[in-house]
Order: structure tokens, then sequence, then C-alpha cells
């Protein structure tokens, strides 16, 4: 049975852990999302969404190495791997955290990767696991 001081640092490790991924999330997010099925979406519909104004492709970054940029870099080597769906449905549920499971499967679906909602949570288990291990 573990201490409290040991559970205490693992709930301080999961913490951050989480806030890594939401901090990466907001860093890299910006029109991602829009763009896994893009497409579907012509420039109206982008116009539509964002008020009149197309924003840039990427969002400006300045030259830091932040974490959230060492964690790009894991996505996109995990990505060139046999987890090429798991990272995908990792980024999906930071980048939509306000959609519904069933509009993150039609994402998903979109983009060729056919799931079940149960799936879909083993695949987010193991891809946080995965980039856990990863750091």
């Amino acid at each position: 049975m573990k201490t409290l001081e040991a559970r205490l640092a693992e709930l301080k490790n999961e913490s951050w852990f989480e806030a890594l991924l939401v901090q990466h999330a907001r860093e890299y997010g910006h029109g991602k999302a829009d763009n896994l099925d893009y497409g579907s979406r012509n420039i109206l519909d982008k116009l539509c969404v964002h008020a009149g104004y197309m924003p840039p492709s990427e969002p400006v970054r300045a030259p830091i190495r932040t974490e959230a940029d060492r964690l790009e870099s894991i996505y996109q080597d995990l990505e060139k791997t046999d987890y090429y769906k798991h990272i995908q449905i990792l980024l999906i549920d930071y980048y939509l955290p306000n959609n519904t499971i069933e509009m993150r499967l039609t994402r998903l679906n979109k983009i060729g990767i056919k799931i079940s909602s149960s799936g879909y949570f083993c695949y987010l288990k193991v891809a946080k696991e995965l980039v856990k291990s990863n750091l």
C-alpha cells in the first residue's frame, strides 16, 4: 500500500502532466482541429466560423523551446510509428474539449479513424501513458 507522501507525489505528477497537455492544446491547437476535416470545409465556412477574419494557418510563435514544443516533438515522433491513431485521439480530446464524444468520433471518422466510444477511451489512456513515458 502506498504511503500518503507517495500518493501525493503521484497526484502532483498527474496534475502536472494534465496541465502540460492542456498547455500544448492552447499553443498548438489553433486551427489544427479545423484542418482534421479540411476537405469538407470551404473558405466561406471558415470565414463564418472566424467572423470574417481568416487567422494565419499557424500561430505566430516566439523562438523559445517551451514544454509544449517538447511535447509536440514527442507527438510527431509517435505519429511516425504504429501509434498514429493513439496520438490523433489524444489531440482530438484536447483540441476539442467542449465537443461531445459523438462529435469527436465523427471528426475521427472523417480522417479515416473508425472507432467506438469505448475504444476511444482505451486508445486515449494508452496514448497518455505513451507520452508520459517519453517525457
